[in-house]
């Protein structure tokens, strides 16, 4: 546009032919028209969505879009209309529950950037304005009228409020990692030693109870060694990799302490012991095939996040449930992979660390050069001991083991293992690969023949249809869109104890996870609800159960994040329950929760409009005036989300 500039719709500028100024104009004259015909407040805002809000010290036209993109009148009417806003304001901030406090009107102005100046200014003076220089004698609005004004003069009503509110709480990520604490001090505020259960070259395994769960967990105790300086930057660094490990055949990792002489890593209590006491058993290979297939499928998940075991053996597979085959009567392990070499953190030196796992080391493990093929080695050692009994390099000493492990084969003419059938066999020996780049993967060993022939997945297909018909509804129902509550479910599901529930449910989500590395994709979620619905439902559920449980946008499901959607969330949010999330929550101990409470549980960053977020969650609960909600309070916001779903 030329020198002119148009004040409204009857004071145009030179230049009116130009496709700016029309529809600058057009815009106008429907701003205009607002009071006479509010149904067209809707498309007036739509059109000037894309304004943007101009620097103040630019020529005169940005005025305009300034006023338009705010909805203010022109300046014949303006005072009068601010004269009418301010009469309305104590009306209109009762209906804002989110605005009562100037804070969050503080952060409108820093949102929209609106200029601010001084408190004595209660009005807006544009002057005259010669060609395209702009007059010095601007008088910005002041924050004060600004807060008086804001709702009313840009039309950001409770509707539009919420609308905002909502996209803002919908991208925030529900991570199970941010709810697993590396805690400084004694672990004894939370856990109650039971018993001694094991011990190792490194420290002592107990059995706990959490004092406020009433929940038995394993407690793992390391004595630091003072002479390593990166102690305690290797223990973090350890601990951040165990809390990604969320897979039905990892053990779950609770949380992590230390203090000044000892670290301790809390995990789940697996209750029926170590599979050491069971291989010796005569097992049918149909039950070998679902041990087997439960690690090498905890295997690939752990392969896929470039992380290396380094020390798979008996001791360090543990049951952590029998159950008994409805139909062959046959007895059938739930297993958990555990100790995920955390010695290593301590730098032992190798002849320390191989006198424990010498029998199961791999030809480059011995000259510590791990890699994920050395976890299969591994599963080869284990697999060909519960075929014949017998380890399959054995000797008296290490370096006689060693020996054997680089320069003999194992016997494959070995009568007890000829016994079994061929396709195990070649699983064998392809698992007992002296070469590493020749050896099978993981996740081509969960492909491999014998699980097809003896029904590796069997397992996971044998259940009736009437035991998941419940949890399948439950899944396509879920809707449980408060943050709060989906944190709180994670946490939870993370540290109950696991029940008959959560097996039959793995059963149904392992049926879908058709490729077997516990990551359920929406194809695969799609193909395995296409026997309970009709079709045209299918992916609408399917995109709206992404969009709730994957909470870290990994673009998978994975198995607690299926599970709280199965769940009956009664069985889940019990009294005991809720007050120990609410006891987790309240991290400073004041027996009430805040904004500043929940931003630290989610892990987030300071934030205004996440706050705003967080005042409103609370204001479900009836906050009181300092903004806090007891554990009543914490309850009742639950509960109430429940019965929206």
């Amino acid at each position: 546009m030329g020198s002119g500039f148009c004040y409204c719709k009857k004071t145009l500028c030179k230049e009116t032919t130009t496709q700016q100024h029309t529809t600058e104009v057009n815009v106008f004259e429907k701003m205009e028209d607002k009071e006479d015909n509010p149904k067209k407040i809707n498309i007036i805002k739509a059109e000037i969505e894309n304004v943007t809000i101009p620097n103040i010290q630019e020529e005169k036209k940005d005025i305009l879009k300034t006023r338009n993109y705010l909805g203010l009148p022109q300046k014949q009417n303006f005072n009068k209309k601010i004269e009418n806003n301010n009469n309305e304001i104590n009306e209109q901030e009762t209906k804002v529950k989110v605005y009562k406090s100037s804070q969050d009107l503080i952060h409108i102005d820093d949102h929209l950037k609106l200029p601010m100046s001084s408190e004595n200014n209660e009005s807006l003076n544009f002057n005259s304005i010669n060609g395209s220089e702009f007059s010095q004698s601007i008088i910005e609005p002041s924050p004060k009228f600004v807060r008086k004004s804001f709702k009313s003069a840009t039309g950001l009503d409770q509707t539009l409020l919420d609308k905002k509110l909502k996209n803002v709480e919908k991208n925030l990520p529900v991570s199970t990692e941010s709810l697993i604490l590396h805690q400084k001090g004694d672990f004894n505020k939370d856990y109650q030693i039971l018993k001694k259960i094991g011990k190792g070259p490194f420290g002592a395994v107990y059995k706990a109870k959490n004092i406020h769960s009433k929940n038995i967990v394993a407690l793992k105790s390391v004595k630091k060694d003072k002479k390593n300086k990166d102690n305690e930057l290797n223990f973090e660094n350890q601990m951040n990799i165990l809390k990604q490990l969320h897979h039905p055949n990892i053990v779950k990792i609770h949380g992590f302490y230390s203090n000044e002489k000892y670290y301790q890593i809390i995990t789940e209590f697996c209750k029926k012991g170590e599979l050491f006491k069971y291989i010796k058993r005569s097992f049918t290979e149909k039950q070998l095939a679902i041990i087997f297939y439960q690690i090498l499928s905890g295997l690939a998940f752990l392969h896929d996040k470039k992380i290396v075991h380094k020390n798979i053996k008996l001791k360090n597979i543990m049951v952590m449930e029998k159950e008994r085959d409805i139909n062959t009567n046959e007895t059938y392990l739930w297993i958990k992979i555990i100790d995920f070499h955390t010695a290593e953190i301590f730098h032992q030196d190798k002849k320390e660390i191989h006198i424990y796992n010498s029998y199961y080391i791999s030809p480059e493990g011995i000259h510590n050069k791990y890699t994920e093929k050395s976890d299969l080695w591994s599963v080869g050692v284990i697999l060909h001991l519960a075929l014949t009994g017998k380890i399959p390099f054995d000797g008296k000493t290490d370096d006689e083991i060693y020996y054997k492990i680089e320069n003999t084969s194992y016997n494959d003419l070995d009568p007890r293992l000829l016994a079994h059938s061929p396709e195990v066999r070649d699983l064998l020996d392809k698992l007992l690969q002296k070469d590493e780049n020749k050896r099978i993967s993981a996740i081509e060993a969960l492909n491999h023949k014998w699980f097809e022939a003896y029904g590796g997945r069997a397992l996971f297909n044998n259940f009736r249809p009437e035991e998941v018909q419940h949890y399948i509804t439950n899944l396509c129902t879920y809707s449980c869109e408060s943050k709060l509550s989906q944190l709180v479910l994670a946490f939870l599901v993370h540290n109950m104890p696991e029940s008959n529930s959560t097996y039959i449910i793995l059963k149904l989500f392992r049926y879908f996870n058709s490729s077997g590395n516990c990551k359920l994709t929406k194809e695969e979620l799609v193909k395995g609800l296409h026997y309970y619905r009709n079709e045209e439902q299918i992916n609408k559920i399917v995109d709206e159960l992404f969009l709730l449980l994957d909470g870290n946008n990994t673009g998978y499901i994975e198995f607690e994040e299926f599970y709280r959607a199965c769940e009956d969330k009664n069985h889940i949010l019990t009294k005991e329950n809720i007050w120990y999330a609410f006891k987790f929550l309240d991290d400073k101990n004041t027996n009430t929760l805040d904004v500043q409470t929940l931003m630290r549980a989610f892990d987030a960053k300071p934030n205004k409009m996440l706050e705003a977020v967080f005042n409103k969650t609370l204001n479900k609960g009836g906050c009181n005036t300092k903004g806090v909600i007891t554990v009543n309070e914490f309850e009742e916001i639950l509960l109430k989300s429940l019965e929206k779903e």
